[in-house]
Formats: C-alpha cells, sequence, structure tokens
C-alpha cells in the first residue's frame, strides 16, 4: 500500500495541474485577440472570426472572456456596437471573479457610453470592487476631482503612488507639477479674452460675434486669442482652460 501512494497522490494531482494549464493558456489567446482585434486594425473577416472565439469561450462560462466580449461590443470590433450588450457581459465577468469586468463597468458610467447614462457614483461603485490597476488609476482620478466622491487630492495623489503602472505614474508627475504651481484650477490666458481677435481687423480689435457671417479675407486674417474650455464628462464642471492663440496671414499660413 506504501508503494502505491505516491502513484496515487500524482493521479489526484494531474488534473489539478492540466486545469491550471488550461487556464494560463485561455488567457495568453484572450490576451492575444485583445491586441489584434481591439488594439490592432484586422479584416473584417478575421476580426468576426475572433469574436466568434471569444463568444463560445464566454458561452463556456470563462470570466474574463465575458470582459473581452464586452469590450469588442463596447468599441464595435469584430461585431455590431453595442453597449447594452456590452454592459451585461462586464456584469457577467464580474460576477465570475473578472477584475476586468468591474472595471470596464466603472469606466463606461464615468464616460456616459452610448446609452449607458453618466453617472459618477456607479462609476466609484465599480472602481472601488475591481483590483484592476486602471480601475484604482480612474478610481484616483475620481477622489482628485470630486467625481461621485468627495474631493481629496491628497488621498488621489497617494493612490497613485501606489499603484505602479505608466498612466498613473505620468498623472502623478502631472498632479505635483500643478500643485508646485499653485493647483490646475489656476486659469492661464494670453492677452485677450475668449472669442476676442486681435488683429489687423478694422480698428485693429474685434469681438468674434461681432463678425458674425461678415467674414472676409479683411476680418479673418491676423491674431487670434482666446482658450480652450476643458469639461469633465458629464459637461456640468470646467475643469481647466488651455490658452490658444493662431495667426492667419494672407500666404496661406
Amino acid at each position: 500500500m506504501k508503494k502505491t501512494l505516491p502513484y496515487l497522490v500524482l493521479v489526484l494531482l494531474v488534473p489539478y495541474l492540466g486545469t491550471a494549464q488550461t487556464d494560463e493558456d485561455l488567457m495568453q489567446q484572450l490576451d492575444v485577440i485583445q491586441q489584434e482585434v481591439v488594439y490592432g486594425n484586422p479584416g473584417d473577416r478575421e476580426s468576426r472570426k475572433k469574436f466568434k472565439k471569444v463568444r463560445s469561450l464566454a458561452e463556456a462560462g470563462h470570466g474574463e472572456a465575458h470582459a473581452l466580449l464586452g469590450e469588442m461590443y463596447k468599441d464595435g470590433a469584430g461585431t455590431r456596437l453595442n453597449f447594452n450588450k456590452a454592459r451585461k457581459h462586464f456584469k457577467k465577468a464580474h460576477e465570475l471573479g473578472s477584475a476586468m469586468g468591474a472595471y470596464s463597468l466603472g469606466y463606461m458610467y464615468l464616460k456616459g457610453l452610448g446609452n449607458v447614462p453618466q453617472d459618477y457614483k456607479k462609476a466609484v461603485k465599480w472602481f472601488e470592487q475591481s483590483n484592476d490597476a486602471m480601475a484604482w488609476h480612474w478610481l484616483a482620478k475620481c477622489h482628485y476631482h470630486g467625481y461621485g466622491v468627495p474631493a481629496d487630492r491628497e488621498r488621489a495623489m497617494n493612490m497613485l503612488k501606489r499603484n505602479p503602472i505608466d498612466n498613473s505614474r505620468v498623472l502623478l508627475a502631472q498632479w505635483e507639477f500643478e500643485k508646485q504651481k499653485g493647483g490646475e484650477q489656476q486659469k492661464e490666458s494670453l492677452p485677450g479674452t475668449k472669442g476676442t481677435v486681435i488683429g489687423p481687423v478694422g480698428d485693429g480689435s474685434s469681438d468674434v460675434s461681432t463678425v458674425g457671417s461678415h467674414i472676409s479675407d479683411d476680418t479673418v486674417l491676423g491674431q487670434w486669442h482666446g482658450e480652450w474650455q476643458l469639461m469633465d464628462w458629464s459637461g456640468q464642471k470646467q475643469e481647466r482652460t488651455v490658452p490658444i492663440a493662431l495667426e492667419l496671414s494672407d500666404n496661406g499660413t
């Protein structure tokens, strides 16, 4: 009996070793498909073929396959764009333990993609249920700007410091630079105001609203100063303004 015990243990272990290898292979397959179809530019026929493969894996109960299937529906990769189906598969992926599923749901609510209503509180809720690095990244942005939660910039910056991905490192450097300048809400502008043109127009200065439909070579030439207003995803809050200068001359530049 003692001689057969090692063989019995080995027989019991084989199924588990095979399953682990299969899961690893599956993840590699899904990663390749994602790179080729979602981030690449394959032909329509090849994209549809990959989509069917991912769908069959999702139907077999693989959470990460559901997550990728949702992404393909969200981007219209290999299939027709369908945000409702994307949301359905992201939820299923989350139920099956996929961190990507909860992150993707949060992302859809954060930006209000397609017919998915924009909702910061729901976005935060889903980000908090995911341990995906990008979920943590966006959750930090929510805390920084006060999206769905009270604004807390120190907490947001500490979150990024513990998030070892390039996106977070770059964003953290930007926030630290803005903090040194006195805060990203500080407005910067060039001479002139929004919608004001400065240059050889009439007496040298004219508001765009007075130009209206009377734009001609004489009125459009010159230096235009203004600002680009960046809004949040709800379209209700102005994040910052970026100064803009444009000069048009009669030599085609």
